[in-house]
């Protein structure tokens, strides 16, 4: 992990909260960053004539939503994906934090993702490199601390 990457992450850390700042779920803006997801996947249809569906009902997690655009063979049921999408925008409950992930990382070429993250910047979350993210968790949160999270289960992952 770079050494800026690291000191942002720290930065926005919990002692406390594993899935949000402090563990208080009352002081957690949720309907604001929602609206703000809802925007950018507007924008991103209208600006860039990107269609990516929009999760919107994550539970248990250190995200609170995500938008995709899904292989053209997922299969899903009840809210369940059983394939990864070509890409995801995924927004973390900590800091404004956002990355783009894909399971079919030779797809991503797909997309313009320069111009996806330029869009969700305009909005106010920061960007961080999903592979960035696979170093052993070693930060604040001692419950978190177990040898076998990562920083992204720790910013971006069910819990």
């Amino acid at each position: 992990m770079q050494e800026s990457v690291r000191k942002l992450l720290d930065g926005l850390d919990d002692p406390v909260g594993c899935e949000v700042p402090g563990g208080n779920w009352s002081r957690f803006p949720y309907a604001t960053l929602a609206e703000s997801v809802t925007r950018i996947q507007a924008l991103l249809r209208e600006e860039l004539e990107l269609a990516f569906d929009r999760d919107g009902n994550v539970q248990d997690a250190s995200f609170h939503d995500e938008l995709r655009i899904l292989h053209p063979n997922s299969f899903r049921a009840n809210s369940v994906v059983a394939l990864a999408p070509e890409i995801a925008v995924r927004f973390s409950n900590f800091g404004r934090l956002y990355t783009i992930h894909s399971s079919f990382p030779d797809l991503l070429t797909k997309y313009p993702v320069d111009a996806i993250r330029a869009l969700v910047e305009r909005h106010g979350w920061v960007y961080v490199a999903a592979d960035e993210l696979d170093d052993v968790y070693d930060g604040k949160n001692q419950l978190l601390r177990d040898g076998t999270n990562t920083w992204w289960i720790r910013f971006f992952d069910y819990l």
